[in-house]
């Protein structure tokens, strides 16, 4: 027989094995990448506490101390008072590169008076306006003569007061300040017998 013929079926064969589909490809699922878990954001609490990057609003009570018989504040604030200063008393002067600034000091008897206390003599003015220079030095109202401008109605000529808690004292102030101190600078209350501070209103342009 033909060789030829006997290896026709061999090759049909082998042929037809090549043609038959292998298996398909398995789809690949893409790999899922976890998103990261956001950071939550911390808001500050900004209210005001007296300090000098959170200060109180002109106008708005606060003890200088938690212990302390008095809450105080500072209204009708004025940067550059030195002319009205100057008008009002001849003998308010002031010396060359500095100016008055002035204000409102107010304050009143609160809940921590002790009965003991209660209806015992009690000075207002054991707190005292003063105003933090952007030098950091304290200016209080007295001058390098220990003296003080003379004022209608001056905070330093507050009365003795009986203490009780809701009794109000209120009185007037000027305070000499180098003139390169006051911008950037701000008002404040001291407490006289611990030096603790509590400001009041932005610093002033």
């Amino acid at each position: 027989m033909n060789r030829r013929l006997l290896l026709m079926p061999l090759v049909l064969a082998l042929a037809l094995t090549g043609c038959q589909a292998g298996p398909e490809p398995q789809a690949q699922t893409p790999a899922v990448t976890a998103e990261p878990t956001p950071t939550p954001e911390i808001v500050e609490d900004r209210a005001p506490d007296g300090t000098a990057s959170r200060p109180y609003a002109f106008g708005t009570y606060a003890r200088t101390t938690p212990a302390s018989y008095w809450d105080a504040t500072i209204t009708e604030p004025q940067a550059d008072a030195t002319e009205a200063v100057i008008a009002e008393n001849a003998d308010n002067q002031v010396e060359d590169g500095w100016q008055y600034v002035a204000g409102r000091m107010t304050t009143e008897m609160n809940e921590n008076i002790t009965d003991a206390d209660e209806g015992r003599p009690g000075m207002p003015t054991s707190v005292q306006p003063v105003f933090v220079g952007s030098d950091g030095q304290i200016y209080d109202i007295w001058n390098d003569d220990d003296s003080t401008v003379v004022l209608t109605e001056d905070w330093i000529g507050t009365p003795t007061v009986a203490m009780k808690p809701g009794v109000t004292s209120t009185g007037r102030f000027a305070i000499q300040v180098p003139t390169v101190a006051v911008a950037g600078g701000r008002f404040a209350v001291q407490n006289e017998v611990s030096g603790d501070l509590i400001y009041f209103g932005e610093l002033q342009p």
